[in-house]
């Protein structure tokens, strides 16, 4: 609920009961249908506030019904049903633009208090906001923290020519509400950072590990951003490759992967200084099973499953990684 409450700013304007600027600037009013759905909506729930014909509140409240049945009884209830269940039947709400607002003869627009209004009916009524800054520049994986900040690990930096030989990003951290947290052009640098992929994972401290490939090492980040690891990151002496998957155990332990040598690392209730190499290539299992493996996850049961970028999926326990099972999925697999 307060994330949601602090986000009404960016679509409306909380002194002048207008238009917010984050639903009109340059990402938003002309990248996305955000502002027109959002005006839509409005134009509809006008319809009833404003009696603009007999029995307006009328269709709008059997037009915002749940799949449940109920009908909402009010313009609040009936916003409330619309957002709940955006994805149900939301050809009903965008038919009451026409029913409220018909084009007049002659005319080109419809005269609803407010625009843009959509052409076609959405596929649901959601409201998506996009964000830039802060560093970011093509994100790899996302993680949200206990205060639900985002952080991603980026492949590149802003203004760099980049390209699949030279991977040099840093991380970018927003705030629950999509405000850039991290320095503008280079983000949160140091520690190893160079060219995010799709290891990110907050540890049970707080602190963020993000994998890279420009350094082929893991950093780790404070809340704030500072490096805790060394200028190198964490390479075990440069015996790492390309990295890429990192989790947090329910225990606290990390565990993370390296695609280009078929790497496992673990690191012991998530210290960064008593990691190790659990195995790599044909040395041992899991990594004997794995093809490149690319991501992995952990279940209830502390059974580790690893994505491999092939036709397979690896399980093997926390307790025992050299107990692997392959699984066939027939189907190429990254994320998980």
């Amino acid at each position: 609920m307060k994330i949601a409450a602090g986000n009404v700013p960016s679509f409306v304007d909380l002194a002048t009961g207008g238009l917010g600027g984050v639903i009109q600037d340059s990402l938003n009013g002309g990248q996305t249908p955000t502002l027109a759905n959002f005006a839509t909506l409005a134009n509809a729930l006008a319809g009833c506030v404003t009696q603009v014909k007999p029995g307006a509140c009328a269709s709008l409240l059997a037009a915002a019904r749940g799949p449940a049945g109920a009908e909402p009884t009010d313009t609040l209830t009936a916003a409330h049903s619309i957002a709940m269940y955006s994805w149900y039947k939301p050809e009903r709400v965008f038919a009451l633009l026409d029913a409220f607002y018909p084009v007049p003869k002659g005319r080109n627009l419809r005269p609803t208090p407010y625009a843009p209004y959509l052409q076609f009916s959405p596929s649901a009524w959601v409201l998506p906001l996009k964000f830039d800054g802060g560093g970011y520049r093509a994100g790899g994986k996302a993680m949200f923290d206990s205060e639900g900040n985002l952080w991603v690990g980026d492949n590149f930096t802003v203004g760099w020519q980049a390209n699949d030989a030279l991977w040099q990003g840093h991380a970018t951290k927003f705030d629950p509400n999509g405000k850039p947290l991290s320095p503008i052009t280079t983000g949160f640098t140091g520690g190893g950072m160079e060219g995010g992929t799709f290891g990110a994972a907050v540890d049970l401290k707080g602190n963020v590990w993000l994998s890279s490939y420009g350094s082929k090492s893991i950093t780790v980040f404070d809340k704030d951003g500072r490096p805790l690891t060394p200028a190198e990151g964490i390479n075990f002496g440069g015996r790492l490759g390309l990295m890429q998957g990192i989790i947090t155990a329910p225990n606290g332990d990390m565990w993370a992967l390296g695609v280009s040598k078929r790497q496992l690392l673990y690191f012991p209730k998530g210290d960064w200084k008593s990691g190790r190499i659990v195995c790599e290539g044909d040395s041992a299992e899991p990594c004997k099973s794995f093809t490149a493996p690319f991501h992995l996850a952990i279940d209830q049961q502390d059974r580790i499953w690893v994505s491999d970028s092939s036709f397979k999926v690896i399980r093997f326990p926390a307790a025992d990684p050299t107990k692997a099972v392959k699984f066939d999925v027939r189907s190429n697999n990254s994320g998980l």
